[in-house]
């Protein structure tokens, strides 16, 4: 069986800037589930000498009890215990969806200075200001950086796919101004065509590349899909999230109309702006949809 391909990102350069800050802020890697968060944090740190310490308190919430203080320092030997991290080197925390450890997650923002030799990296599928928006005090927008990722471009995908010849020719006749060969034009609509097929989903894209072939393209489509709406069922309350469900189930009929302009109505007869403006305003703000306006 083939390996997954290597996928390297652009976003790995802005990562390192932030990385090589004598004074690193917490940064929050943010962006829809599926698009490749986690991973690429865990390309950045491949070659990382220093300690790396990955915390999903989702998928293992006991793990919430290291940060049961209010005393930094020693919660900095229980990390430090607990991982037998190595005290004499600077350490990088991986927070991964955080969402229901609010606590955990304010006290990092708000004291990040108080933890000696440590960086932090937050991955999050939600917005912070969602998370943390029935905390007393919102911690200040200049206590942390934050980078949002999306699906790979076209030219993030040629690289994945082993088609870096084609980078350097596009670059080369933009430069130029110069017109492609023809062989080479009709090459190049076939892989945006192929990569169009993909949506630039990580997950879609290496079961393109394994496969050879676009057929299962769709299923890995629909888990990511999945997990999306699912997120935003644990996030808003129920009846946001019915309306966010009936919005996006609506998205097809939208986009088939000759008008494309959002008709409130394709929701189901009767809906006015007024009902389902603030949740298409979540979505819009999760990037789940994008406007073309």
């Amino acid at each position: 069986m083939k390996r997954g391909h290597e996928m390297k990102r652009k976003a790995l350069t802005q990562i390192q800037s932030w990385y090589e800050k004598e004074s690193s802020l917490p940064l929050i890697i943010k962006g829809p589930k599926g698009v490749g968060k986690t991973r690429l944090v865990f390309d950045f740190l491949g070659e990382y000498d220093g300690n790396k310490v990955y915390l999903n308190l989702e998928q293992n919430p006991g793990l919430s009890q290291l940060f049961q203080s209010n005393d930094e320092e020693y919660i900095v030997r229980e990390l430090q215990e607990y991982f037998s991290l190595e005290p004499t080197k600077e350490t990088i925390l991986i927070l991964d969806e955080c969402r229901q450890q609010k606590e955990i997650l304010f006290s990092i923002l708000t004291e990040y200075a108080s933890y000696a030799r440590y960086k932090f990296i937050i991955i999050t599928s939600t917005e912070i200001q969602d998370i943390l928006a029935n905390q007393s005090r919102f911690p200040d927008g200049n206590c942390f950086e934050e980078l949002y990722i999306m699906p790979l471009d076209f030219e993030e995908f040629l690289a994945a796919s082993n088609n870096n010849w084609y980078i350097s020719v596009i670059r080369e006749h933009f430069s130029s101004c110069k017109p492609l060969p023809d062989i080479v034009h009709q090459e190049l609509l076939y892989l945006f065509y192929q990569y169009m097929l993909t949506g630039g989903m990580p997950g879609a894209i290496n079961e393109y590349l394994l496969l050879e072939s676009t057929l299962n393209v769709s299923e890995q489509h629909q888990l990511i899909l999945d997990h999306q709406i699912a997120n935003l069922k644990e996030v808003y309350k129920e009846s946001l999230y019915y309306k966010m469900l009936q919005i996006i189930d609506s998205i097809d009929a939208q986009l088939a109309k000759k008008n494309k302009k959002f008709q409130y109505s394709r929701i189901r007869k009767g809906v006015t702006a007024s009902q389902y403006s603030e949740a298409l305003r979540c979505l819009k703000k999760n990037r789940f949809i994008l406007s073309s306006s």
